[in-house]
């Protein structure tokens, strides 16, 4: 019912299951010694799993080994899991309901390809399946993990995101037509450059006379200590910003709350990258649709166009670690700034 072949110098188990030709890799070298082992003890032993009816059946998907792949990270270093959580809904999604054991390479590289994303991006998608196909590896529900023969650069080539940040004169436009709340996000966004959750995680308390404190960042929901240690940090704050910052600590106060936003507003913007109001005040200004992670973009390039402000000024407020990720992200932005000079300076 059950035999023992060798392949790559690797001892596999052949049986029947199911009406199914199943090949098992018993992890055990090609020699007289694991053979015997195989022989006298894994044969029987499997063979006798047939016959009770023992043996797991060999159905489970991807999905399967994706959620256990998640229960298993759990909700450590939970800053970056619901974006974990997100990446694997989207695995499972494009994989349906397949079977992990019918699962091909070539799959797998046509899924990479067809994200159109981020290089760091694709990484993380790459990380969640090597993980799901080890767990099934190690679960004798595969062979091998599919995701060691996927080729080295597949979905790393991808053009990345392109951010189109918005003109000044455009988000003027964007702020005289939001409302409430989401007006004054826009525009501590728009004015700070601030990563959205630094922004959802603001306190009354980081408030003070000409500056912000960031100390928090709120993800899913949960509050949380900033993404890196360089982004607790100190920053302006401009004086054409503070109507908009005394409008919701107002209305933070009227309703007793300590930080500026409401957990509700936290998860309505998380809530996928098309946050419906956002979406529609973007039609009303009859503007193309961005992420709202733009208006980070937007503040850094506008700082940059402006010749106002040095770049590891820039840096210090976005917070990054040195000026590298400044040249490296939005230089393409600034456009003719080799011309704006005085040709009558002698440099020499």
């Amino acid at each position: 019912m059950a035999s023992v072949y060798a392949r790559n110098g690797m001892l596999y188990i052949q049986y029947m299951y199911e009406g199914k030709n199943i090949q098992r890799s018993t992890k055990l070298g090609d020699n007289p010694i694991n053979r015997k082992i195989v022989t006298k003890q894994m044969l029987p032993d499997m063979e006798r799993k047939i016959v009770m009816g023992e043996l797991e059946s060999h159905t489970k998907t991807l999905e399967d080994y994706v959620t256990i792949y998640l229960e298993r990270k759990g909700t450590k270093g939970f800053k970056t899991f619901h974006k974990m959580c997100a990446r694997a809904k989207t695995v499972s999604t494009y994989f349906h309901k397949k079977k992990i054991c019918d699962i091909k390479v070539s799959e797998i590289e046509r899924f990479l390809f067809s994200l159109n994303i981020t290089i760091d991006s694709t990484k993380e998608y790459k990380t969640i399946l090597i993980g799901a196909f080890q767990i099934a590896f190690k679960d004798n529900a595969i062979n091998t993990n599919p995701m060691l023969k996927v080729e080295q650069g597949i979905g790393l080539q991808q053009k990345v995101v392109d951010s189109d940040p918005f003109t000044p004169a455009e988000v003027k436009v964007i702020l005289e037509n939001a409302e409430g709340w989401l007006k004054n996000y826009l525009a501590i966004s728009f004015y700070t450059g601030m990563r959205t959750g630094e922004a959802l995680g603001l306190m009354i308390t980081d408030i003070l006379t000409d500056s912000i404190f960031i100390r928090h960042n709120m993800v899913g929901g949960l509050l949380s200590t900033p993404k890196t240690k360089n982004s607790v940090r100190e920053i302006p704050l401009f004086e054409v910003l503070r109507p908009y910052i005394d409008s919701q600590i107002k209305e933070a106060i009227s309703e007793k709350r300590e930080r500026l936003f409401e957990v509700s507003s936290s998860i309505k913007i998380y809530n996928g990258t098309r946050f419906s109001p956002w979406s529609r005040l973007l039609v009303k200004c009859s503007l193309a649709h961005r992420k709202l992670y733009i208006t980070r973009h937007t503040f850094i390039t506008t700082m940059l166009s402006s010749g106002n402000y040095s770049i590891l000024q820039i840096a210090k407020i976005a917070g990054h670690v040195n000026t590298e990720m400044i040249v490296k992200n939005y230089a393409k932005y600034i456009r003719g700034e080799q011309l704006k000079i005085d040709r009558s300076t002698d440099i020499f």
